[in-house]
C-alpha cells in the first residue's frame, strides 16, 4: 500500500472476560474431534465466488446461517508468553467474543456494530483506526466468517492455483491492509493467511481441521505478528440453540483495581530534567524505586532492569516492545501496588526494559515509565511548560465551563488526535514522552505527500526503543492543534519505513515541545481531550 488518505479514521476493536458471558443452551457438544479433514469438495473453481461458496459450506457456515444458534470453541492458548484457557463465542450473525484467562487475561469482541476489547492491562476501549481492523481480521480468521464474502474484505476476482493451494487475494475496506489467504485446493478449508500495512506482516496457520455436527473448526490455530506468537489448540466444539442475552455486549466498565484518595491532593510532586522529560515519584510496593517518565507515548507502564530485583516477583511471559527503532524482546513483572499522588492500582503490570542508559542525561534514578495502564484509569491535567501534573478520579472530575472537549481516539494504547497541516488533516499520536520534539511526521505521510521534496532541510534522526531512523528536519508552513493555529514550525520527517513511525494509520508523532501552548486535559476513559489555554 502506498496511497491512502491521511485524515482516514475508523471505529473500535478486540477483548473480553471469559466464560461469565458464555451461559449458553447447548445443542450439540464434540470433546474429542470426530471425523478428519471433512470431506473432499470435488470441483476446484477458479472464480473467486466461487471458491468462496466452496469454503463456506466446507466451514460449515452455510448450515450455520440456516439454523441459526452460536457455536463455542474451548481450549488451551499460549498467550504473551503464558498457558492459559481460551474461550472463544460466535453465531450466525458475526458476533464475536474470545477470551483468555491466565497469568494475563483478556478478551476481545464485537457485536456487529462495536469492535472493543479489555486487554491484559485490565482496560477497556474501543478499538479505532488499525487496532480496529487487526480486531475485524481476528474475528473472521478465528471463526471462519471470512468465507461469507459480504463486503469484510474485498476479494479479487481470480483465485490463483498454486500447487495443491488456492490463493485468495484480498484488501480491507480501509484501503491500507492487504493479504492473502491459502486453501487447500481439495478440501477448500484455509491453511494459512498473512496481510500487512507495508513492511509488518501477521500470519495465521491452521491445521487439523475436523468436523463438530456440521460445524468445522481448526485443532490447532497459530498466529504471529512483529515477532510475537500465540496458539491455541481446541479441546471442544459446541453448537448452541442460541447465546444468552448480552453474551456478545461490549465489556467497557472500568477496572475495579483503582483508588483515588480524595483527602490527597491531585498535583503530583513532579521534577522537570534538562532533556525536557518530566518525571513523576510514585511508590512501587511502597518503596522507592526511582523516578519514573509521565509518558504519554508508552503504550505500557515499563520497569527498569535495574531495579526489578526490589520487587521481590520473577518476570513472566514476554512482549514485543516497539519503539522508534523497532521492536526488542520483553518480559512482564506484577508489582503489588502502585501509589502515585492520590491513585493507588492493586497488581500492576510493568514490562521491563533497560532504562539504565537515561540516567546519565537525566542525573537522577530512573525507575520506569508511567503510560497507558496509568492514564487509562483517572484523568490527566498536564502543562509541559509549567512542569506540572495533577491526577483525577474520572467519576468526579469536570472541566471548566467556559472548556470544551475533543474527541480523543486511543490507538495501539495511545492517545492520538486530529490535527492539520498546510492544508491537510491527520490522526496524529501525543507524546508526552518525545519531551523536546514538536512533530515527526511519518514515513508514509512523507511518501504520499512529498513533504521532504523542495523543502529546505537538515539531516537528522530519531531515536527510542529499538534503536534509530533517519528523518529530515526543516520548516512546516502551518499547522493545528486543539482548535488554536501554531504558525510556522520546525517539524521532522522521517525517512524509514521501519518501528514506530512507520504506522499507516497515523500521519504523524506530536511532542511535548509543540504542546507547551496548552494544559491538557486527558480522559482516557471518557475517550476526550481538552486543550486549554496557559
Amino acid at each position: 500500500m502506498k496511497t491512502r488518505d491521511a485524515s482516514h479514521g475508523a471505529l473500535p476493536s478486540v477483548a473480553a472476560l471469559l466464560a461469565l458471558a458464555f451461559g449458553a443452551v447447548p445443542y450439540a457438544a464434540c470433546s474429542t474431534p470426530p471425523a478428519a479433514e471433512g470431506p473432499a469438495v470435488p470441483a476446484i473453481a477458479s472464480k473467486t465466488a466461487e471458491v468462496l461458496a466452496a469454503a463456506r459450506r466446507a466451514a460449515g457456515w452455510d448450515a450455520l446461517r440456516t439454523s441459526g444458534g452460536a457455536v463455542r470453541v474451548t481450549g488451551a492458548a499460549r498467550f504473551l508468553g503464558t498457558d492459559a484457557t481460551r474461550v472463544a463465542l460466535f453465531d450466525a450473525a458475526g458476533r464475536y467474543i474470545e477470551s483468555f484467562d491466565g497469568p494475563l487475561s483478556q478478551s476481545s469482541g464485537s457485536d456487529g456494530a462495536v469492535t472493543w476489547a479489555r486487554d491484559w492491562s485490565g482496560t477497556p476501549r474501543i478499538l479505532v483506526l488499525g487496532d480496529r481492523t487487526q480486531g475485524e481480521l481476528e474475528r473472521l480468521f478465528v471463526t471462519g466468517a471470512w468465507t461469507l464474502g459480504d463486503g469484510a474484505l474485498s476479494f479479487d476476482d481470480e483465485a490463483r492455483r498454486e500447487g495443491d493451494e488456492l490463493v485468495l487475494s484480498f484488501r480491507h475496506p480501509d484501503g491500507i491492509l492487504s493479504g492473502s489467504i491459502r486453501l487447500d485446493a481439495r478440501t477448500h478449508r484455509a491453511r494459512s493467511a498473512v496481510y500487512a500495512t507495508d513492511t509488518t506482516p501477521t500470519t495465521w496457520t491452521f491445521e487439523g481441521w475436523t468436523e463438530h455436527h456440521g460445524i468445522a473448526y481448526p485443532a490447532r490455530i497459530a498466529y504471529e505478528t512483529e515477532g510475537r506468537a500465540q496458539s491455541f489448540t481446541t479441546r471442544t466444539v459446541e453448537r448452541l440453540a442460541r447465546a444468552e442475552p448480552g453474551a456478545f455486549a461490549p465489556r467497557l466498565e472500568r477496572p475495579r483495581d483503582t483508588r483515588f484518595d480524595a483527602s490527597l491532593s491531585a498535583a503530583l510532586e513532579v521534577q522537570t530534567v534538562r532533556t525536557g522529560h518530566v518525571l513523576v515519584h510514585p511508590l512501587v510496593n511502597g518503596k522507592d524505586l526511582g523516578w519514573f517518565i509521565f509518558d504519554t507515548g508508552a503504550g505500557t507502564n515499563c520497569i527498569s532492569n535495574e531495579v526489578t530485583a526490589e520487587l521481590g516477583t520473577e518476570p513472566f511471559g514476554e512482549i514485543a516492545a516497539r519503539g522508534v527503532g523497532g521492536t526488542v524482546a520483553a518480559r512482564f513483572w506484577r508489582a503489588g501496588e502502585l501509589r502515585l499522588g492520590p491513585v493507588t492500582v492493586e497488581a500492576p503490570v510493568f514490562m521491563g526494559l533497560d532504562l539504565a542508559f537515561l540516567e546519565p542525561h537525566f542525573g537522577v534514578r530512573v525507575g520506569g515509565i508511567l503510560g497507558y495502564e496509568l492514564l487509562a484509569r483517572c484523568v490527566a491535567e498536564v502543562d509541559m511548560q509549567a512542569g506540572a501534573i495533577a491526577l483525577h478520579d474520572p467519576e468526579r472530575y469536570r472541566l471548566p465551563a467556559d472548556a470544551g472537549w475533543e474527541e480523543l481516539l486511543l490507538y495501539g494504547r495511545h492517545p492520538c488526535v486530529r490535527a492539520g497541516f498546510e492544508g491537510h488533516a491527520g490522526v496524529f499520536r501525543v507524546d508526552t514522552g518525545a519531551a523536546g520534539d514538536t512533530v515527526t511526521f511519518h514515513y508514509q505521510v512523507v511518501a504520499d505527500l512529498g513533504l521532504a521534496d523542495g523543502r529546505e532541510t537538515r539531516g537528522g534522526h530519531a531515536g527510542g526503543v529499538g534503536g534509530f531512523v533517519g528523518t529530515k528536519v526543516g520548516s512546516l508552513a502551518s499547522f493545528r492543534l486543539g482548535g488554536r493555529d501554531l504558525g510556522a514550525i520546525e517539524a521532522s520527517f522521517a525517512l524509514e519505513d521501519q518501528g514506530a513511525f512507520a504506522d499507516d494509520y497515523t500521519a504523524g508523532n506530536i511532542g511535548g515541545k509543540l504542546l507547551e501552548p496548552f494544559r491538557l486535559v486527558f480522559d482516557y476513559p471518557g475517550g476526550r481531550v481538552a486543550f486549554l489555554p496557559r
